[in-house]
């Protein structure tokens, strides 16, 4: 995954189907991370969900965004 964000934007966070973590910044504005849903059980193909991201600016101000999902 690749997020773009202003560049006081210092920290990019993910949440999902109560997993997370922090994406790593590889340039101004410009962050990275990667992923892999190990043993997708059969009960959540199909299923809908959304990746929240929470990016954070130097000033501690925060937004955040919902992505939806289909698994």
């Amino acid at each position: 995954m690749q997020v773009v964000a202003s560049a006081n934007v210092v920290k990019v966070t993910n949440q999902e189907l109560g997993h997370g973590g922090t994406l790593r910044q590889v340039a101004s504005g410009l962050f990275t991370g990667h992923g892999k849903v190990e043993g997708e059980p059969f009960v959540i193909k199909g299923m809908h969900d959304d990746m929240h991201y929470t990016a954070t600016t130097e000033a501690g101000s925060k937004v955040k965004v919902s992505v939806p999902v289909t698994f």
